[in-house]
């Protein structure tokens, strides 16, 4: 007998997480494979990739070298012989990390394949509009990922080693690093990293569910300015070249988060009346199409109630727009405030009369206040 494949409204709650968990499996399955292939790998991975970054011939170190030369600061960078060696004091630590580094070298090749299994599950939720603004996501995502754990392997990485591996509180004290240190101290660099670059999609997607607004990141600027710096304070050596580098991207990445929501917010806005009115529209069509004599009755009574009589139209709309607002109905102050708008209403004839339905709704009217001047402002932008 064949499997029948529900929608998900059908789905119950227990589906969800049955839904979930097959998407979890194969998403862990994936990382074991990737992390198998990488445990085969065992001389690249650590000599080569791993141990790198103490090396003196290191990339990072010549360009951070060159880089300090020219601006004229410290030269530390230019002589980055390792002052420490690297041990492993139990039995079981070099073949516990070999199968811990696999893992996450694992979770990091497949991260690509992780976000896709994510998407599968959230997609079917979202509307097709928000499916087509979302195109792209895996593969936006993936790159930004990707490009933090290069920024975290060859800048975060080799600054924090130089200066916590050299770093000396007395001559008494023997720098003998234990190698699950060493390791998590490089793995720290490069997830943190390859996450922190994720800013513009978190932002993008919190923009999109109204939690930050391009105001919001500007007025926190100055102390996301100070942030930036007391950590790149804290992950690099003690001048002021080294914390130029590490600041200097994650600032950059701010900054455009702050564009990704204005966008998002001004696409947001704009597409506000059309949707509106599309939908009023289409679904008006729907109840009418059923011929339901009841629902035909109200609609040919709510078009006649509002046509001109004692008072002109552009009066009971307003009257109507005070009760939409004091009945907290927003798709009716929507429709009484185009339809004022249409009628010759001015801004001050507007804001007179909401100011009066809040007045009798009472502050929890405020909320809806809100929403109406913002959809007021977009009327005004399309006449522009």
């Amino acid at each position: 007998m064949a499997k029948t494949i529900k929608t998900p409204n059908e789905m119950s709650f227990l589906d969800h997480l049955e839904e979930l968990r097959w998407h979890l499996i194969r998403s862990t399955l994936a990382i074991v494979i990737i992390g198998g292939v990488a445990f085969l790998m065992k001389g690249f991975i650590f000599d080569t990739v791993i141990f790198g970054p103490m090396m003196p011939d290191f990339p990072t170190y010549h360009v951070f070298c060159d880089f300090s030369k020219l601006l004229g600061f410290s030269e530390a960078f230019c002589n980055t012989e390792p002052e420490f060696t690297v041990q492993s004091r139990q039995m079981s630590e070099q073949f516990s990390a070999h199968i811990w580094t696999s893992i996450w070298a694992g979770f990091i090749i497949g991260f690509p394949y992780v976000l896709y299994e994510l998407w599968k599950f959230i997609a079917p939720g979202l509307y097709d509009n928000e499916r087509q603004n979302a195109r792209g996501f895996i593969f936006i995502a993936s790159s930004l990922f990707f490009m933090g754990v290069l920024f975290g392997y060859y800048v975060v990485a080799p600054l924090s080693i130089n200066f916590l591996g050299g770093y000396s509180i007395s001559d008494s004290v023997v720098r003998e690093i234990d190698l699950v240190s060493y390791i998590s101290t490089v793995r720290a660099a490069v997830i943190a990293c390859g996450l922190i670059f994720e800013l513009p999609i978190i932002i993008y997607f919190l923009t999109k569910i109204g939690l930050v607004t391009p105001e919001i990141l500007r007025k926190y600027r100055k102390i996301a300015l100070v942030v930036v710096l007391l950590i790149s304070a804290v992950i690099t050596p003690p001048d002021v070249a080294s914390q130029i580098i590490v600041a200097v991207p994650i600032l950059i990445l701010y900054q455009i988060s702050i564009y990704i929501s204005k966008v998002v917010l001004k696409r947001k806005m704009s597409n506000q009346v059309k949707e509106f009115n599309d939908y009023r529209s289409k679904m008006n069509e729907k109840l009418l199409a059923d011929n339901n004599k009841i629902i035909k009755r109200i609609f040919n009574l709510d078009t006649n109630a509002y046509a001109a009589g004692a008072l002109d139209v552009k009066t009971k709309e307003l009257l109507g727009l005070v009760a939409s607002a004091v009945l907290r109905c927003d798709d009716c102050v929507k429709y009484h405030l185009e339809s004022s708008y249409n009628e010759g209403a001015s801004k001050e004839e507007v804001m007179e009369t909401l100011g009066i339905a809040t007045l009798v709704g009472g502050t929890i009217v405020v909320p809806h206040l809100r929403r109406a001047y913002e959809y007021w402002e977009e009327l005004e932008k399309q006449e522009g």
